[in-house]
């Protein structure tokens, strides 16, 4: 069987299925609203009936906000884990709280090890990490965690501060670590 017919067989297969992209980032830093539409457009023809779209800097909110328009489109709101800084989380506290309703995951957030080395830094992640958690706790709403090169630490937080309702976006995690947070979903 040649490759481009085993491609139209899995296409074919594929049709009765349906599919959820969990997090992806379909904001103005790469995309116009044209191609957006276009993309889920094309998505729901094969398949993917959820996307997540990731909005993680408070510039692309509102576009993220648009996006939910759009049939299967849904929204997360969040940070870059390495430019936290209290403006970045009062704007998404704040966004949030204003569009609550449209909005269905808070994310990403967490720690990022790998690109900051910093110790000061590092304490401020784990710190706004920790406030975003107390935040959502008794609100109904999951968190999609970025957790890179920081593994047990994040693991650590979550436990301590009970978080259960979690997505994993990043993980570097062994098979362990994996299990532990797999329990907290």
């Amino acid at each position: 069987m040649s490759m481009f017919s085993e491609r139209t067989t899995l296409k074919d297969n594929s049709r009765n299925l349906s599919y959820a992209d969990a997090h992806c980032h379909l904001l103005p830093d790469y995309f116009e609203m044209n191609e957006v539409t276009e993309l889920s457009k094309k998505a729901l023809e094969n398949g993917v009936k959820i996307i997540v779209n990731s909005a993680v800097n408070p510039e692309n909110y509102q576009f993220g906000l648009d996006t939910t328009k759009l049939e299967g489109m849904y929204l997360a709101v969040g940070y870059e884990t390495t430019k936290i800084i209290e403006e970045r989380y009062k704007q998404l506290i704040v966004f949030y709280e204003a569009h609550k309703e449209s909005i269905k995951a808070i994310g990403e957030v967490g720690l990022d090890f790998h690109w900051i080395k910093e110790t000061d830094k590092r304490e401020l992640q784990i710190e706004y990490f920790g406030k975003i958690i107390d935040y959502t706790l008794g609100k109904e709403i999951p968190l999609v965690i970025h957790s890179r090169g920081a593994e047990s630490k994040t693991i650590e937080i979550l436990k301590q501060k009970g978080a259960e309702d979690v997505l994993m976006h990043c993980f570097e995690g062994d098979e362990e670590q994996a299990k532990e947070i797999s329990r907290l979903s």
